[in-house]
């Protein structure tokens, strides 16, 4: 659904409800999809929420009868999609609610600062396996898996709602009164990097309680994962066939895509998503492995790097490895030119052609 169709309805009852149809229904760079309830109906499907409620259970992270853990990891997976709350219940002070965050898609081309637009349209596409045309495949995947090591920490480490919130503290008020004397760690730079765009409330993942913070921030990075095997969002080897499973040839931009086209790959055709049939969906197979196989990492507690890797008998490799040189892998036959960021060209919108008989149809 491109944004020309319908920027012009009206803003009455029922053209917010028919818009926000459309715009959930198109999944406008929603990846795989997520679902949203609204007054009458759920939009969209639940392909990230099925994937990761999966991958939970069988991984061993959490069992059926952890409903308030598993509801915390479900919030994060879909925090990605929506880091303002719109679709969080009892988040937002203005109610949120899917018609709002269908009127906020409705300006996301015209302008890049806020949030939601930002993680879609503009620099934080990374938190979809995505990125600017003018942003090379490098960057992009540096990006990634910093964003990833922050929301694995934070998943992780024993106090690490305490712990960030004195990060955010020191670098606000550094930026408030720069100080050339002060040098940031590796999460303060996250943070100094994102405190001028992104409100206190979306940093912290709109937590409260470290069993809020810690589930959604590993849901943030279930996220990215899954994304990255999304046809819509990075062409891989194996993008043809339809698995695109293997390495990296590069990373797509949403901006470039038709929208219907990037929503035609990343959901299922036929009756509603369940964990039986979750896997036909194009990616959603590796998709689901791969969140298994980081969330049984995360059980087993493997370190970040290899430095410590003999103290974790069960692990075969470090989580950064397993990033870098799995998932995030480039494919070797490839070079930084063919990497480009872009858009497959099955996913560009086509030309609109010509009436020949005009308007008045002959």
């Amino acid at each position: 659904m491109k944004f020309s169709l319908i920027k012009k309805l009206s803003l009455s009852t029922s053209a917010c409800f028919m818009t926000a149809g459309l715009i959930l229904n198109s999944n406008l760079a929603l990846a795989f999809g997520i679902a949203a309830k609204g007054t009458f109906k759920t939009y969209g499907q639940p392909v990230h929420e099925t994937i990761t409620q999966k991958a939970a259970l069988d991984s061993g992270l959490l069992t059926s009868a952890q409903e308030l853990e598993m509801k915390h990891l479900i919030e994060g997976v879909r925090f990605n999609d929506d880091p303002e709350a719109y679709l969080l219940e009892g988040a937002r002070q203005d109610g949120g609610g899917v018609i709002s965050f269908a009127l906020e898609f409705l300006g996301s081309k015209k302008d890049k600062t806020d949030p939601t637009k930002a993680s879609h349209f503009g620099d934080y596409q990374f938190l979809h396996a995505m990125g600017n045309s003018d942003m090379g495949a490098e960057e992009i995947k540096e990006k990634i898996i910093l964003y990833v090591y922050h929301c694995w920490k934070m998943a992780t480490e024993k106090d690490s709602l305490a712990n960030f919130t004195k990060d955010y503290e020191l670098v606000l008020q550094q930026e408030k009164s720069p100080s050339p004397d002060v040098k940031y760690t590796r999460d303060q730079i996250i943070v100094r990097r994102a405190v001028n765009l992104f409100p206190k409330e979306v940093l912290f993942f709109h937590s409260v309680t470290q069993a809020q913070f810690q589930y959604r921030a590993l849901g943030s990075l279930l996220h990215v994962i899954q994304d990255s095997y999304a046809k819509g969002h990075v062409v891989r080897v194996g993008w043809e066939s339809g698995a695109n499973d293997g390495k990296v040839l590069y990373f797509q931009n949403y901006t470039e895509q038709d929208s219907n086209e990037h929503n035609h790959l990343d959901n299922h055709d036929h009756g509603k998503v369940n964990h039986q049939n979750v896997n036909d969906i194009p990616g959603a197979k590796i998709a689901y492995e791969r969140s298994k196989q980081m969330l049984s990492m995360i059980v087993n507690q493997c370190p970040w790097t290899s430095g410590t890797l003999g103290n974790s008998p069960t692990c075969a490799q470090s989580v950064y490895n397993f990033l870098d040189k799995e998932i995030f892998a480039f494919d070797e036959s490839t070079d930084w030119k063919s990497r480009g960021t872009r858009s497959h060209p099955d996913l560009i919108p086509k030309p609109v052609q010509p009436d020949p008989y005009g308007a008045s149809g002959g």
